[in-house]
């Protein structure tokens, strides 16, 4: 596995000051913040990190995503052409 670059901060504006510092090292690659504190955690959506089978995920990420489509136009104005825009909304 590639060796990933690990920083630490205690608080926020130190979050920030190491962005910065690693955007002007690294100005040609995008970063990405995982949230973990390891980098073997698998890097999958918390609806699908349970023991549940997955067709009780699936079912449930289903009502989500209906629930979300419902309620959410009360609370944006983004004007949506398809699937994907609403799933980036979420």
């Amino acid at each position: 596995m590639k060796q990933i670059e690990t920083v630490k901060a205690s608080k926020l504006l130190e979050v920030f000051e190491h962005i910065e510092e690693i955007r002007q090292k690294r100005a040609d690659r995008e970063i990405w913040y995982r949230g973990l504190s390891s980098q073997n955690f698998k890097l999958s959506p918390g609806l699908h990190r349970t023991k549940e089978e997955m067709p009780v995920v699936i079912s449930r990420e289903g009502r989500l995503y209906k629930e979300f489509h419902f309620r959410s136009p009360m609370y944006d104005t983004l004007l949506r052409t398809d699937i994907w825009d609403q799933l980036f909304l979420m």
